[in-house]
């Protein structure tokens, strides 16, 4: 069974992303509400991929600078931005993040597709 990480994203869409994950994979799904907790669980536990929300929903701190940060500290995890925002996307795979997907692409064959190659 794969495991996923999701960082920083409010009730309603961490409980989205979940429902999408188990419907389509076997996957164990981890939540944590803040960048500082999902650093250190990046840093402390094996994922098979994290899917790391723009903005934390808790914190208000930036998806970008956990995905720099995690780089940094040579996690090895694939690391991938949801974001509506093509720009957001960009600067993330820039920092070493994997192609992700918007919150409004929750659902869509293509995101599945997408995540077939981690899970």
């Amino acid at each position: 069974m794969k495991k996923v990480l999701l960082i920083g994203h409010c009730g309603y869409d961490g409980g989205r992303i979940e429902r999408m994950l188990k419907q389509n994979f076997s996957v164990e799904v981890v939540q944590t509400r803040t960048m500082d907790d999902g650093l250190k669980r990046l840093k402390d536990e094996e994922f098979d991929l994290a899917l790391i929300n723009r903005i934390g929903d808790a914190d208000g701190k930036s998806g970008l600078e956990l995905i720099k940060t995690a780089k940094e500290m040579g996690i090895k995890t694939p690391l991938m931005l949801i974001t509506n925002y093509e720009n957001y996307m960009n600067e993330a795979i820039k920092l070493g993040a994997v192609p992700g997907f918007g919150k409004r692409d929750i659902n869509k064959k293509e995101t599945i597709e997408l995540l077939k190659k981690y899970l």
